[in-house]
């Protein structure tokens, strides 16, 4: 786009190119034609998805009674309006949503931007910190934690401004592009002795195991050497990284396992069999009572 922007920029326009018109505005302001809430989602995945399938899945849950209507604006990107006030809110403000576990980023609607002017690379989701000491487990560490983490919003408290159990829950707007945080040192006391603090991330989508970004799985991520094969009935992908030949395998059940293999070897899988390659780069799996083999795409 900027590219695009900068040939643009060396055009010599016209009198009536230059001249230009303007639109959207008037004494009065400009009328929406459309009156219920509306919001735009993107989805992050490499399969075209429906808008009848995020008609029939989200907005059951966005709006119960009414439901919602979806619009395809194209490339995974869709203009949902709701037809209860309250779905917007629920779309925009609550938890990760998901296709099959595909992240569904939704922006705020904003008539005078284009599509590609939207942000769609931010998400609200809860974050469980553990180990905290129980005098801290307060709204005050909630907002200081929050705001390492990405955004700050707000922290789940009782009426006497402490966490319910020995979790302290904060919700926080966090940039997809940006990787996630396993957790985080804390300094506890006058001594301010180390002590580690780990995040678990409520309603996580798919995010990258190689460089731990939302959005992203191992073959799409730029840090990591992926090698895909094709799939059979009983193993759905599977995946070699190059730096000691890790296999990552994922069953229908979503199953994983990961074993090292030497560069002839073969070894036997703690979930899936037994797994081993010849010199032309094809593997031959045996995943419970069946066989099943392919070659390299």
């Amino acid at each position: 786009m900027e590219g695009v922007e900068g040939l643009m920029g060396n055009l010599k326009l016209s009198e009536a190119e230059r001249g230009g018109v303007k639109i959207g505005g008037g004494a009065g302001g400009r009328k929406s034609r459309i009156q219920e809430p509306q919001a735009v989602g993107k989805v992050l995945t490499d399969w075209l998805i429906m808008p009848e399938t995020l008609e029939r899945s989200l907005g059951k849950v966005w709006c119960p009674i009414k439901g919602v209507t979806c619009k395809d604006l194209g490339e995974n990107h869709f203009l949902f309006t709701f037809l209860q006030s309250s779905g917007k809110r629920r779309a925009l403000e609550d938890r990760p949503w998901m296709i099959s576990k595909d992240l569904v980023v939704m922006a705020d609607f904003d008539e005078t931007k284009t599509l590609e002017e939207m942000d769609f690379n931010h998400v609200p989701i809860w974050v469980r910190v553990s180990n905290l000491p129980l005098g801290m487990l307060d709204e005050e560490t909630g907002a200081i934690l929050g705001d390492k983490i990405g955004m700050f919003r707000e922290v789940d408290v009782g009426y006497d401004g402490l966490a319910a159990g020995k979790v302290l829950r904060i919700k926080v707007v966090i940039d997809i592009r940006t990787p996630l945080m396993r957790g985080i040192m804390v300094k506890v006391g006058s001594e301010e002795k180390d002590k580690w603090c780990p995040f678990a991330y409520e309603f996580l989508p798919d995010f990258c195991y190689t460089c731990g970004c939302i959005g992203l799985v191992d073959k799409q991520c730029v840090k990591s050497d992926w090698r895909k094969v094709k799939s059979s009935n009983s193993i759905r992908v599977c995946e070699m990284v190059g730096d000691g030949g890790s296999v990552v395998l994922l069953g229908k059940r979503g199953l994983e396992d990961e074993e090292m293999l030497d560069n002839n070897g073969v070894k036997k899988t703690k979930l899936m069999g037994e797994l081993g390659f010849n010199q032309a780069g094809e593997f031959s799996l045996t995943a419970g009572m069946t066989d099943r083999s392919c070659g390299t795409q």
